[in-house]
């Protein structure tokens, strides 16, 4: 069964995001490895920090994932290689997340930062205020069918 592929730094509101689309709350915390559940696969921020771990991120989106998830937030210190989306062949959204605590000016720099990755589609979206997830899930039924 193919998943949902999350991805982000740490902090950036990965399993918050994973336990709105499972629809279910999770105990693990701070997984160096990948965490699999029912319909996502959630990577730990080190895939991301240690870039010989970036080959692995597209090796699982390749075989395990239809659709990615790639969350940015200019608070948490996101960061991508330049243009990795385009590493990946499956439908690649950014998810720009924390908008209730943002700025504009910290909005504009995650914008720029998701722009940057070369992504098929930007979605911003909160967590807490769920601003946003309802487009979120629109997408990713979209991206199942």
């Amino acid at each position: 069964m193919r998943r949902i592929l999350i991805m982000g730094a740490k902090g950036v509101g990965k399993r918050t995001l994973s336990n709105l689309i499972e629809g279910e709350q999770t105990t693990n915390k701070n997984n160096l490895d990948l965490y699999y559940r029912k319909k996502t696969i959630i990577a730990p921020g080190e895939f991301l920090e240690q870039t010989w771990l970036n080959n692995a991120l597209i090796m699982v989106s390749q075989n395990q994932a239809y659709i990615n998830l790639f969350l940015i937030n200019s608070l948490d210190n996101s960061y991508y290689p330049p243009a990795f989306a385009n590493s990946f062949t499956k439908r690649n959204i950014g998810v720009i997340t924390k908008i209730d605590l943002m700025d504009e000016k910290n909005y504009k720099k995650s914008y720029q930062m998701a722009e940057d990755l070369g992504l098929d589609q930007i979605v911003a979206i909160s967590n807490k205020t769920q601003d946003g997830l309802e487009k979120l899930i629109e997408i990713i039924k979209e991206a199942e069918a």
